[in-house]
């Protein structure tokens, strides 16, 4: 190799190099390998987003409560971490398949929707007194 040629091959590396890295900042460009298939979303069932937001309603967690239901659903349920445990509650399937939270003196009706695509989610309660 020629010391001319030899100098291309220095300088085109050079250039190469800069070009890659350049890569690295400009948006959409990356020579990073890439991290898999995208993750799809996780359906939930009726059941599952019951269980969830039981699960979720017992330790007065509103945050985990409103990825499964509407702001007006939380918002007409007492949630006060301060009232501490309350070893009555209890998830159960209703006779007609729907869910029910049951506590000692009532049960709170939870009002499901879903279609098997996007997901179920909670979109009512009611409450029922003994």
């Amino acid at each position: 190799m020629t010391r001319l040629s030899t100098l291309q091959a220095a300088f085109a590396a050079l250039i190469l190099g800069f070009t890659f890295s350049a890569c690295e900042t400009i948006p959409g460009l990356s020579t990073a390998e890439p991290q898999g298939e995208p993750r799809a979303k996780t359906v939930l069932t009726a059941e599952q987003v019951a269980r969830q937001f039981f699960e979720a309603y017992k330790k007065h967690d509103r945050a985990a409560a409103a990825k499964l239901a509407s702001p007006q659903v939380i918002n007409k349920l007492h949630w006060d971490p301060k009232a501490g445990k309350n070893t009555t509650l209890e998830l159960q399937e209703t006779d007609k398949g729907d869910w029910a939270i049951l506590y000692e003196g009532g049960w709170i009706e939870l009002e499901i929707l879903g279609d098997g695509h996007v997901g179920s989610h909670i979109v009512d309660v009611k409450m029922h007194a003994d």
